[in-house]
């Protein structure tokens, strides 16, 4: 969850957003989303957060899961905020995790897809059957 509209949320408020208590977190992140095409500092650091979180868990993925690519969708990667989640990630990546950062690409591919991507790709998962 640390990747989704949750997310956002929890930061977004962390940082000094404030949202009517009957605001759906779609709606939320839209406001976020704003925010951030408008420059506002609150919500860069949403995304800057985000993508620290990011950095620190592709390394801990690879202990589970051998992969030399990972592609991030979702509406949260949408705008520039996503921009910012992968140029920070990369960034930590170099920093911090040097071999993972050479080994793993991040790919973000283009603004429709990233939006639409996720259902698409969760819709390609099999049915595993239960014998």
């Amino acid at each position: 969850m640390a990747f989704s509209q949750q997310a956002v949320n929890w930061l977004a408020e962390k940082y000094g957003f404030k949202f009517p208590k009957m605001m759906k977190l779609p709606e939320r992140l839209k406001v976020v989303q704003a925010a951030m095409e408008k420059g506002d500092s609150k919500a860069l650091k949403v995304y800057v957060q985000i993508g620290r979180f990011l950095a620190h868990a592709i390394p801990w993925y690879k202990e589970f899961y051998d992969y030399s690519s990972m592609m991030l969708l979702g509406r949260v990667t949408s705008g520039l905020g996503g921009d910012v989640i992968l140029e920070t990630a990369r960034a930590m990546l170099k920093d911090i995790y040097p071999a993972t950062a050479e080994e793993i690409e991040l790919i973000v591919p283009d603004e429709h897809f990233r939006r639409l991507g996720q259902s698409v790709a969760a819709a390609q998962i099999p049915v595993i059957k239960k014998r």
